[in-house]
């Protein structure tokens, strides 16, 4: 199959708004999230707020990272 057909099969990644940072060996039963608000500053339409994983705030210049923790998380 050419290259080209199998990137046209393969679904688009959904955009990801937040990181996945747990760990289970340290944190057993909660779940860490990380997420980053950034202020992007448009030549245009003056400034925009947005959120992101905290891995894509890594190049804007002004960028605020909270964790949200969700405890006490049981198996089903």
């Amino acid at each position: 199959m050419p290259l080209t057909i199998l990137v046209q099969l393969i679904p688009r990644q959904q955009p990801r708004s937040y990181s996945n940072s747990s760990s289970a060996l340290l944190h057993p039963g909660k779940v860490h999230l990380t997420q980053a608000a950034i202020l992007i500053q448009r030549q245009y339409r003056g400034k925009w707020l947005a959120k992101c994983s905290a891995f894509n705030a890594i190049d804007t210049v002004k960028h605020w990272r909270f964790s949200k923790f969700i405890e006490d998380i049981e198996d089903e």
